[in-house]
């Protein structure tokens, strides 16, 4: 790397120095970084530059800024005379600071063919009556599932404002170009706020920090554009020099290819296929608001094109704004980056190597004012994290949970003493927490993924397993027995219909009046154990080896789940993640009920991203829908406890990360769960383009 600005070359002497400069670039040079900013070169001494640097194939960071000459998007330099309306007044440096700024800032993002295709899937999902037409409410549902709160009166007044006639519903195309044109209404404001808060940071810059077009320091990335197919010649033309440069493909085993190096935003391609312009397989395309006029190019063999001028106006879409390098993008192997380029900041500076004596390495790089302008990073906590509204189980949640269990068995069937029933009641209590896993778990296994119950294979299974079954007290004709016994409510009870659908499971209060029994049958009827306490300290014991791993299971995923990271994935992608969890809640509810989600809507989410695999088979999805679930102490006469809030949901999407059991922590797990959530959902552009 070599410094050489602010050392006025330009007032003498200049011509020999560019020269001497000229012949080391031709030379064979390991030179990959080169500062020439404010030399007040001429344009002469420009061309000069540019001679040595046409068959140079090292140098990847080039800074020009203060001369008559600038870099283009293929890193030629192009030399410009001092005073022409393209070049720099010398007097009005800063002017051209603003003006570099100005350029900087790509244009509004075009509307993509995905994009597209989010909008019309939002309308099928919203058009609850099948009608093909919108009505006030049915857009103000729409709006506010993709995080736009909007009121009837607000839609019914976009309604009026998409046509002329005398209609008060939208159908799918009116509904596509309201949506269309809100999103180029709110790019558009954020172009020209992204411009201004640059041109303000610009006017508080150091002069060397200004922005370039060195590949290095602003993070370009090396692309390599594809075309697969017979042709005599290919093309590649893109929107960073509007589309007036062609770029020729070499072909090479069957594949025509190119490199262009391209800055970290949105960069726009089409293809000249022998006299045909074709858009990039496998990007997303867009449509241009104005067409472009494209001169056709010739090469030797090809016939003549019938014009040489063709109008343009779609276009492949290539987005390197959130792609590190060496990370494949969107367009498959058709344009990728190119793999092993090391990682650097959207805004960076070369400097020496502290670990490689001679070397260089590349470093964020941050201006005095915007070092003030960012606050000092908060400390982490719980608390104010995504995640502080979670109620994690304790001894008086289940003290409330055994209580209430308790008032609904039947106890006092077959315990006939009062002391007896308190003897019970305490050591219930006591292993509430043990209990309420292997609940869990059994109903995940046995219910029907509308209401959490065990069935009675299930009961047989379990037993069987932790040893209980014997041939004389606890036999699996007596496990049936007592199964039936626990299911029956008794007659005189409270009358109140139960919100929960019973079936032929157990519910939560009767699974535990079931352990009862059986714990009363087995070790104190064989006088085992000599006291109701001392049964069910037995039974639980029996049940170690299934309960201990689902409780450390539990722990270890919440400990991992609730950390910062985490906590920083799932409010970067909130807005995504809600308008997932209101599009696929409620399908079941009840009118004017709250719309929650269910186990079968979760499936339905889990099914769509295809996110099983060997450690998380699809069996698992109860589990996994528990495994997000908080305790509520009621679970007969409130459905909470059997339907997700949109905290829970994140926690069932942490969980189902944790089951995969990928390598890596937990964050970078959950991080690629959100980005397939967001391909599937379809809106992950579509909110991002709303977001106000």
């Amino acid at each position: 790397r070599l410094y050489l600005s602010w050392n006025c070359l330009g007032n003498g002497g200049a011509k020999a120095a560019m020269e001497s400069l000229a012949r080391a670039l031709k030379a064979e040079c390991s030179l990959v970084h080169l500062d020439l900013s404010y030399n007040s070169l001429r344009a002469e001494d420009c061309v000069v530059l540019a001679g040595g640097l046409r068959d140079n194939h090292t140098l990847v960071g080039l800074h020009l800024v203060g001369n008559s000459a600038s870099v283009d998007a293929d890193g030629f330099v192009i030399a410009r005379d001092v005073g022409s309306a393209s070049g720099m007044r010398p007097a009005s440096v800063p002017a051209e600071l603003l003006a570099q700024g100005d350029d900087a800032c790509m244009p509004p993002r075009l509307i993509t063919t995905e994009e597209k295709g989010a909008i019309r899937a939002c309308f099928n999902s919203i058009d609850i009556d099948g009608s093909g037409t919108l009505e006030p409410e049915e857009l103000e549902t729409a709006l506010n599932a993709l995080g736009l709160q909007t009121t009837t009166e607000e839609a019914t007044a976009l309604i009026a404002k998409s046509h002329d006639s005398a209609k008060d519903c939208l159908d799918l195309e009116e509904f596509v170009a309201l949506m269309e044109s809100l999103m180029l209404q709110e790019r558009a404001q954020e172009w020209e706020k992204n411009r201004l808060e640059r041109l303000s940071m610009e006017r508080d810059r150091s002069l060397l920090e200004a922005r370039t077009s060195c590949w290095i320091c602003e993070s370009w990335q090396a692309v390599e554009i594809t075309y697969v197919g017979e042709a005599h010649a290919v093309w590649a033309l893109t929107s960073l020099d509007d589309y007036q440069k062609a770029t020729p493909l070499q072909q090479e085993f069957g594949k025509w290819s190119c490199i262009r190096m391209m800055p970290p935003d949105q960069v726009c391609v089409v293809l000249q296929v022998d006299n045909n312009i074709r858009l990039v397989d496998g990007l997303q395309s867009a449509t241009l608001k104005k067409p472009i006029e494209m001169r056709l190019r010739q090469a030797e063999g090809m016939a003549v094109a019938a014009t040489a001028i063709v109008p343009v106006s779609e276009v492949s879409v290539l987005y390197l704004g959130s792609k590190k390098r060496g990370d494949d993008d969107d367009g498959g192997d058709s344009c990728k980056c190119i793999e092993g380029q090391p990682s650097v900041p959207k805004r960076a500076v070369v400097i020496s190597d502290p670990d490689n004596p001679g070397g260089f390495c590349v470093k964020p790089r941050i201006t005095e004012t915007e070092f003030r302008a960012r606050k000092q990073k908060a400390t982490w906590v719980f608390e104010k994290s995504i995640f502080a509204a979670w109620k994690f189980e304790g001894t008086k949640l289940y003290a409330n949970a055994c209580g209430l269990d308790w008032q609904h068995g039947k106890v006092a069937k077959f315990l006939k003493e009062q002391e007896e029933q308190d003897e019970a009641a305490e050591a219930c209590g006591a292993h509430y927490g043990p209990f309420i896993r292997l609940f869990r778990r059994c109903a995940a296994n046995g219910s029907d993924g509308v209401t959490p119950g065990v069935s009675m294979i299930t009961c047989a299974e379990l037993l069987s397993s932790a040893g209980v079954i014997d041939e004389q007290y606890c036999r699996l004709a007596d496990v049936d027995t007592m199964f039936i016994a626990a299911r029956v409510r008794e007659k005189g009870a409270d009358k109140r219909p139960f919100a929960v659908k019973v079936a032929d499971t157990l519910l939560r209060f009767q699974f535990m009046e079931f352990l009862l029994r059986v714990a009363l049958a087995r070790f104190l009827k064989t006088k085992e154990v000599a006291s109701i306490a001392e049964a069910v300290r037995r039974l639980f014991r029996s049940f170690e080896e299934t309960v201990s791993p689902l409780a450390d299971n539990l722990q270890t995923f919440l400990k991992d789940l609730h950390t910062e990271a985490c906590d920083n994935i799932l409010r970067e992608n909130e807005q995504m993640l809600g308008v997932v969890y209101r599009l696929n809640s409620g399908r079941w509810s009840k009118p004017a009920e709250e719309r929650l989600m269910c186990c079968k809507e979760f499936e339905a989410v889990l099914i769509g991203i295809d996110c099983f695999n060997d450690a998380f088979p699809a069996r698992d999805v109860r589990y996994v829908f528990s495994m997000g679930l908080q305790l509520y102490p009621d679970e007969l006469y409130n459905l909470d406890f059997a339907q997700m809030t949109f905290l829970e949901f994140l926690h069932g999407i942490g969980a189902v990360a944790h089951l995969r059991r990928e390598p890596g922590p937990l964050a970078e797990r959950l991080g690629r769960l959100v980005v397939g959530l967001a391909a599937w959902s379809k809106v992950g552009g579509l909110l991002k383009s709303l977001k106000r």
